[in-house]
């Protein structure tokens, strides 16, 4: 069972914005697949759009994603990405 304060799909669920590798975006897509539904490593569950690129992230990458604190986690080969609230941001 996944823990909701600290995995990174249900953190993400929660923010109201994303912090990818310097650059603010607010998701395009999020999906978080239910805990008896089946999913697969390769598939894609939040893409967001970052200067001028859109850039996915799979169930795989995110679930590997190392978690550094306070919504912040480090996406092997990809950078970092931070969860933040409308609280954090005022």
């Amino acid at each position: 069972m996944r823990n909701p304060n600290t995995d990174i799909l249900h953190v993400l669920e929660r923010s109201d914005m994303i912090q990818f590798n310097g650059e603010y975006a607010r998701p395009d897509f999020l999906y978080v697949p239910a805990e008896d539904e089946p999913s697969h490593p390769d598939d894609v569950v939040l893409e967001i759009s970052v200067a001028d690129d859109e850039v996915d992230f799979t169930l795989s990458e995110l679930e590997n994603a190392k978690p550094l604190g306070e919504g912040s986690y480090l996406l092997e080969d990809r950078g970092l990405l931070r969860c933040l609230s409308s609280a954090i941001l005022h």
